[in-house]
């Protein structure tokens, strides 16, 4: 006996259904494993290496904190995602991303005017999390120290607590130094 063209056509449809509940069930596992990737395996930059970028583009970190400070108002300019707070033109927030890609950082904030200090700059390098945690790792100028955070001799392989609240600094000289924050 042949099939009909109703059993053709449901056969079609089951095998489609398989096929596409297979490509669906393949791209949610794909999706969740880069998350997981993304969350637990991106590994912050070496102090090593971060030293030698300040070192080889020393003037480009003073020209990033001498034009930042020079504002009037403290200021944000992120390139993922691109914003900046207060807003400022196209042409200002592309000069800041040309000298950011020089550094490969992905960010820098001025602070002034607080807690006695004239103007403190914030240069982001490395960022991972969640909406629940996060943990950066970041040049900074002239910022005064958090009181529980520590200075050390390398930001590689601290022992964080996943309970607490961490800050971490190492001086690179000159007013500047690395930092690692943890936000469990």
């Amino acid at each position: 006996m042949h099939p009909t063209w109703p059993d053709i056509i449901r056969r079609f449809v089951n095998i489609l259904l398989n096929v596409t509940a297979g490509t669906f069930v393949l791209l949610i596992t794909i999706v969740v494993g880069l998350v997981i990737w993304y969350t637990y395996f991106d590994w912050p930059p070496s102090d090593q290496r971060l030293i030698g970028v300040f070192q080889k583009n020393r003037k480009v970190f003073d020209a990033l904190q001498q034009d930042i400070c020079s504002l009037s108002e403290s200021q944000t300019i992120m390139k993922q995602p691109s914003w900046s707070r207060p807003v400022v033109s196209d042409e200002v927030r592309q000069k800041y991303y040309r000298l950011l890609r020089v550094i490969n950082a992905t960010g820098i904030s001025s602070i002034k005017n607080r807690h006695g200090i004239d103007c403190a700059v914030v240069i982001e390098v490395w960022a991972r999390g969640t909406i629940f945690s996060a943990d950066y790792k970041k040049y900074t100028y002239n910022m005064s120290t958090h009181p529980d955070e520590l200075m050390v001799d390398t930001l590689d392989n601290l022992t964080l607590d996943p309970n607490k609240i961490q800050f971490f600094r190492r001086n690179i000289g000159g007013g500047w130094a690395l930092e690692y924050a943890h936000w469990p």
